[in-house]
């Protein structure tokens, strides 16, 4: 039986805590690192030595915006080592999108641009290849996600099962046994869900609670051995691609046996140091090993604070985008509706291209606009992510507005002794459903002219509907103002 190794890098140049410079305030950092993981597995597969991973990433800010700018080098390198099998990509959302809030159409276009979109940027299309599992960015997930990724092509997930944070899936499944914990298993988080294969995952802090990669290592062969394991095992460690970790410490020579101080090399030396140790990676490991068992967590997940989503959420400023997300939600929703009337085509504003209020709010859901810097963002991030959401609700509403202006030139005019004429349009609840049939409670705010003191509220075909007039007050100039409520049908 065999201890298997898998590392995995993940890339993400946007950072909450950093901004958009090329130096160590920005994605310098980012650069640095990563060039230097490439230079350590490079010189490790040079000398004949086992040496791989994997590489799991957003796209749009990272492999669309930033890399062919800044680094065209570090894609290069990376294409090389994927082609020559030594290393495989994985899937994080196209957005860095925080997926777990997503609309339904807004994950789906997460997970399918990510694989390949209009822009050359998937990375597919950059790769030529990519392994079918999905790293959620900060781990987010919701319940019912499943059948979306299932329909994208994807068979797996990446979440931590940790000691310590990053840590996603431990606080809510009792504790697993080691041949479960050390080796993927099936996921679900509702039982009418398709399940996922998840590769549950240790962060490089994890290590230190085991002493080091080799005495974990180590203990996990010995139960082997004992029969307390009877399998193989995988040690899977995800860690950020810009982590200083993956890079040696400076320590005196007199220290240099120190544990924990070598970082990839160190782990690289350690794997090839024992015969029933070997590098892998996750598609590789899994078309030899089957899935060890099932677990069902119906908790919403993410990597942060106290296992969940406070450093993403319980800050003011997250309040504030989210009002602008569901702003730009909620006017794209209502211009569909009125231009649909029309026969008023709003697609390029509303859902298609780069320029679209789609788009805007899809890139606006980055984690990092909401954090897990905490209790603030860099300022640069803040004000780079009101921009993005100010532009995505000014799309939208601009494209109501013109909806609604096409809508009145066509509207049939009410005649006779009318105060108002009004038509309700339902609205779907998302852009992919239709609108259910029933009964909507109105309240409609009124202004009436002097004298009056009732209405009367009547259908096309001038029938009565049932109404009452509540909240009257005197406005100056012998004017009232109040409001009418009734219930009116809504359906298809």
């Amino acid at each position: 039986m065999k201890v298997y190794l898998t590392l995995g890098f993940h890339i993400n140049f946007y950072h909450s805590w950093r901004g958009d410079t090329p130096d160590e305030a920005g994605f310098g950092t980012d650069m640095r690192v990563i060039r230097g993981i490439l230079d350590i597995l490079d010189r490790a597969n040079a000398a004949g030595k086992q040496a791989r991973g994997y590489w799991d990433t957003e796209v749009f800010w990272t492999f669309q915006e930033i890399v062919p700018r800044h680094c065209p080098d570090i894609l290069q390198r990376i294409q090389r080592r994927v082609a020559a099998g030594l290393d495989e990509i994985i899937l994080g959302p196209f957005n860095n999108g925080a997926n777990h809030a997503a609309t339904r159409d807004e994950f789906r276009a997460a997970v399918e641009w990510a694989i390949e979109n209009p822009w050359g940027s998937g990375l597919k299309q950059l790769f030529g290849r990519v392994a079918p599992f999905y790293r959620p960015q900060e781990c987010m997930f919701t319940t019912g996600q499943e059948q979306v990724l299932r329909e994208c092509g994807v068979d797996g997930l990446l979440f931590y099962y940790a000691l310590v944070p990053f840590n996603t899936l431990a606080a809510f499944v009792p504790a697993l046994p080691l041949q479960q914990r050390f080796n993927p298993f099936w996921f679900r988080t509702r039982e009418d869900q398709p399940p996922l294969i998840v590769f549950p995952c240790l962060s490089t802090a994890d290590l230190l609670e085991f002493g080091s990669l080799e005495n974990l290592m180590l203990d996990l062969h010995d139960r082997q051995q004992r029969g307390e394991i009877p399998s193989d095992v995988l040690i899977h460690i995800n860690a950020d691609a810009d982590l200083e970790a993956w890079l040696p410490v400076r320590v005196p020579r007199l220290f240099s046996w120190f544990p924990n101080t070598g970082g990839l090399e160190e782990y690289i030396a350690v794997v090839n140091k024992y015969p029933w140790a070997e590098f892998t990676v996750p598609s590789e490991y899994l078309a030899t090993h089957p899935p060890q068992g099932e677990v069902l967590v119906r908790q919403d997940l993410a990597d942060g604070a106290f296992d969940g989503n406070y450093s993403w959420a319980e800050k003011y400023p997250s309040l504030v985008l989210w009002t602008l997300l569901e702003r730009s939600r909620l006017a794209s929703l209502r211009a569909d509706a009125l231009a649909a009337r029309v026969g008023l085509d709003l697609r390029a504003a509303l859902w298609e291209g780069m320029d679209s209020s789609f788009f805007q709010r899809l890139i606006g859901l980055s984690t990092t606009h909401f954090g897990m810097s905490t209790p603030l963002v860099n300022e640069e991030r803040q004000a780079r992510a009101l921009d993005i959401l100010n532009r995505a609700v000014e799309r939208a509403e601009a494209a109501e507005r013109r909806a609604v202006r096409a809508w009145k030139a066509v509207a049939p005019k009410a005649s006779g002794d009318v105060l108002y004429d009004l038509e309700l349009v339902p609205v779907p609840l998302a852009r992919d459903l239709p609108v259910p049939a029933g009964r909507c409670a109105v309240r409609l705010p009124v202004v009436l002219p002097e004298g009056v003191r009732a209405v009367r509220l009547e259908d096309a075909d001038g029938n009565p509907i049932p109404a009452a007039l509540t909240e009257v007050a005197p406005l100056p100039g012998g004017w009232t103002r109040a409001e009418v409520r009734f219930v009116a049908p809504v359906g298809p």
